[in-house]
Formats: C-alpha cells, sequence, structure tokens
C-alpha cells in the first residue's frame, strides 16, 4: 500500500470506530479500529520521511522520530495512548474513564496525522 491508500485506510477505520463505539457496538472492536487507524497512520507518515514500517517497534520509532521534530513527547503519548487501546481490544482492561481518555488522545492524535500527511502531499 502507498502512503494515499494508508491514510484512506486510517480514515475508514476511524469511521468505523466511531460506529463501534456510538451504535451500541463492541468496546474491544472500536478500540482495535482506533488501533489500526493510528499504525496506518504511522505507516503513512514513515513512508513520507522514509523511515522502516515493518513493525511495532518500527512504529514506536517512528512517533519518537516525528516527536523529535517537533519537540515534546505528544506523538509518543498518543502512541501509548493507542496501545493501550489494541490491549484492552484484547484484554478488556480499561475502566471505562481510562477508556474514553484514551480513545480522545488517539482519536485527536489519528486527526492530527491525517492533517500533516495532507498537508504534505
Amino acid at each position: 500500500m502507498n502512503r494515499d491508500e494508508h491514510m484512506h485506510e486510517a480514515q475508514e477505520l476511524l469511521r468505523r470506530a466511531h460506529g463501534e463505539a456510538t451504535d451500541g457496538g463492541n468496546e474491544g472492536n472500536a478500540a482495535e479500529l482506533l488501533w489500526g487507524s493510528f499504525a496506518h497512520c504511522l505507516i503513512a507518515v514513515a513512508q513520507r520521511d522514509g523511515l522502516p514500517h515493518d513493525s511495532h517497534r518500527a512504529f514506536e520509532w517512528t512517533a519518537r522520530h516525528m516527536d523529535a521534530a517537533k519537540g515534546g513527547n505528544d506523538w509518543r503519548s498518543r502512541f501509548d495512548s493507542a496501545e493501550r487501546l489494541r490491549r484492552h481490544s484484547y484484554h478488556g482492561d480499561l475502566p471505562a474513564r481510562e477508556l474514553r481518555t484514551h480513545r480522545q488522545l488517539t482519536r485527536e492524535g489519528i486527526q492530527e496525522f491525517l492533517q500533516t500527511l495532507q498537508d504534505s502531499t
């Protein structure tokens, strides 16, 4: 998949996650869909910047790369939230308040990723 295809897939997964979260769907599915959307954004950024993008470790590296370019740790923090959602999708271990927080942080990250990627095309 190329960068545009990853961006499209990220948008589609974000849309599906919203549906799962708001239409009485499955919380675990919504969490996994948000993780997937975030991961597709990371791959698109990695492709844009010539970074590896073939492993979970590479995803973390991309988040760190973005923080280094911008200064701060916003992307690493958002990556941590997306990871927590991924774990929640398997274990269902997040209390409702934390789940809402991690969903919000991950959605914000996805939206910023998509805007950043659109601006760079």
